[in-house]
């Protein structure tokens, strides 16, 4: 009985703390309900164009995932160069001496090292700005690099290598923006796995302004290399590294053991 009663209390109190720290997520965007194309427009993306042999594309465009046919994501094509970017509001935005957290998946399809000055493997940036219509990496505050291989946080005038990740592959994102102390917390994990705190950086400038917007901008995405972004969400309210794109198999596993824990006490009563 005692048994029973105590696997009660744990499944339900898993499923109440998930559904509360669930609960404090707003999606800014998983693109699944927008027209394939230029971003540009759509569900509050700014997007700049670029020009390629002589002819204007859009840089920024949501497609279908190439690792699955069912998903739809931003996808940034290997054609573009350095001094695009795309932005979108960043919800009730973060206000001066508070802490709020992005989460968002990346994925980069080519890991390569560096050859020479160029970035042969990619330089795909995302993270926030303070400006309501960032334009240049100094718009950046706190923010994260995924590049030749390497996951990196700005820490102020620099960066730090904190991982790194294989081609190909999605990885969630938390951002965990202090903008009391101006400073950013990466985590990360694939799948269903827990965040993993990877380093803690200072913003690239420091404010006291509020951080009012999410800017994705690339260094070069050279030989056939492309990005994805993809579950953009927001929690103005601290610090949550709870994934907000759960397997539904999560929740069910916690109600199915709720359901036979009363089961069998049923049986044995």
């Amino acid at each position: 009985m005692k048994l029973l009663t105590l696997k009660l209390m744990v499944a339900m109190a898993f499923i109440a703390s998930s559904s509360s720290a669930l609960a404090q997520w707003t999606l800014l965007d998983d693109f699944e309900g927008s027209a394939l194309g230029d971003v540009n427009g759509q569900n509050g993306w700014t997007a700049t164009n670029n020009s390629s042999t002589g002819h204007p594309i859009a840089v920024y465009n949501v497609d279908i995932d190439p690792t699955d046919a069912s998903n739809q994501v931003l996808y940034v094509a290997p054609s573009t160069t350095s001094g695009n970017n795309a932005y979108i509001p960043l919800g009730s935005g973060i206000a001066d001496g508070t802490t709020g957290t992005a989460f968002f998946r990346m994925s980069l399809s080519r890991n390569d090292a560096p050859v020479g000055n160029g970035t042969l493997g990619g330089d795909f940036v995302f993270g926030s700005s303070d400006l309501a219509a960032p334009f240049t990496w100094s718009s950046y505050e706190g923010y994260m690099v995924m590049a030749n291989g390497n996951i990196r946080i700005r820490n102020g005038g620099g960066f730090d290598d904190v991982s790194t990740y294989n081609a190909d592959e999605w990885y969630n994102y938390w951002l965990v923006l202090d903008n009391a102390t101006d400073t950013t917390s990466l985590y990360s994990s694939q799948g269903l796995d827990p965040a993993v705190l990877l380093g803690t950086g200072a913003f690239r400038n420091g404010t006291t302004d509020p951080l009012v917007t999410l800017n994705l901008r690339i260094g070069e995405l050279l030989n056939n290399t492309s990005g994805r972004l993809d579950s953009i969400y927001f929690d103005p309210s601290g610090a949550n590294l709870s994934n907000p794109i759960p397997e539904p198999g999560t929740i069910a596993l916690a109600i199915g053991a709720c359901l036979l824990a009363v089961g069998t006490r049923r049986r044995s009563s």
